[in-house]
């Protein structure tokens, strides 16, 4: 991937309000805690959805089709540093965690198959979970997404 003048650092109010709403829609009790991997609380499925494994690449382009831009949340825990901070680099902001990207470089930014990242839309719906645990296949990374579920 190659720097991209049209990735945007999300102000830090903007991160937080996203943060709210996955642990609104996700956590346990509703509320993130701040010293564990995001991750690790995304455990409470909303009602009416279903998590599914795809490939990354059919992710990408569902939401392509989708969304003009998505926000990408990289997880700030100790753990991730190295690979969150490789990621932030290649889209032209190192010291950044939390971006506004345009959808047509998804597929390269989950691509980074070893960094714990939350794509959403940019109002803070979950679209995509990439975790340093998702299987790499040949078809490549597999992520962990929601659906709703079918009737």
């Amino acid at each position: 991937m190659t720097t991209q003048a049209n990735v945007r650092i999300l102000e830090p109010a903007e991160r937080d309000r996203i943060y709210t709403r996955l642990g609104a829609q996700f956590a346990p009790g509703g509320v993130l805690l701040p010293d564990k991997y995001v991750f690790e609380q995304l455990s409470c499925m909303p009602n009416g959805y279903i998590d599914v494994r795809r490939p990354a690449a059919l992710a990408a382009q569902d939401i392509t089709s989708r969304h003009a831009t998505v926000a990408v949340l990289l997880d700030e825990m100790p753990n991730n540093a190295r690979a969150a901070q490789a990621l932030a680099a290649e889209l032209g902001h190192p010291h950044a965690l939390a971006f506004e990207v345009p959808a047509s470089l998804l597929l390269s930014v989950l691509t980074h198959d070893c960094c714990d990242m939350y794509i959403t839309t940019m109002t803070g719906d979950l679209l995509v979970v990439g975790c340093h645990e998702d299987r790499v296949l040949e078809s490549g990374r597999e992520v962990w997404g929601i659906v709703p579920a079918e009737a």
